[in-house]
C-alpha cells in the first residue's frame, strides 16, 4: 500500500497551471510536491539535491558552482502584471510617467 504524501497549502499558481499545461503539451509530466513562490526558496531546495526548480536566469546565476545545472527554458507563458493606485486621488506627474515608462518597458515582452 502507498501512501500518497503530497500536502497543498496554497492554490497553484496560474503560472504553475500554464507550465503544467504547457509541459503536458510535450509529454512532459510535472509531479509537484512542493510549490514555493519565493526563488531563492526553490534554488536552496534544489542545491540541497531535492529536486528540480524553474527560476530566473538571475536569480539562479547566484547558485552557480553550489551544485545547481542551469538549462535553458524559454516558454512563451503569459505573466499578468497589475499597477496599483489610490482612485480617489490624482496621480502625480512622477507617477504618470512612472507608468508610461513601465509600460513601455514591457512592451519587448508582449506576445500576440
Amino acid at each position: 500500500m502507498t501512501t500518497d504524501t503530497r500536502s497543498d497549502t496554497v492554490s497553484p499558481s496560474s503560472w504553475s497551471n500554464s507550465t503544467s499545461m504547457r509541459a503536458s503539451a510535450s509529454s512532459v509530466e510535472i509531479g509537484t510536491l512542493v510549490e514555493t513562490r519565493q526563488f531563492t526558496s526553490a534554488c536552496e531546495i534544489v542545491s540541497h539535491g531535492v529536486g528540480v526548480a524553474i527560476v530566473s536566469a538571475l536569480d539562479a546565476e547566484r547558485y552557480q558552482g553550489q551544485g545547481l545545472v542551469q538549462i535553458p527554458f524559454s516558454p512563451n507563458i503569459s505573466h499578468r502584471l497589475s499597477l496599483v493606485r489610490p482612485v480617489l486621488k490624482q496621480p502625480s506627474m512622477v507617477t504618470l510617467e512612472f507608468i508610461e515608462e513601465f509600460a513601455s518597458s514591457l512592451k519587448q515582452f508582449e506576445m500576440t
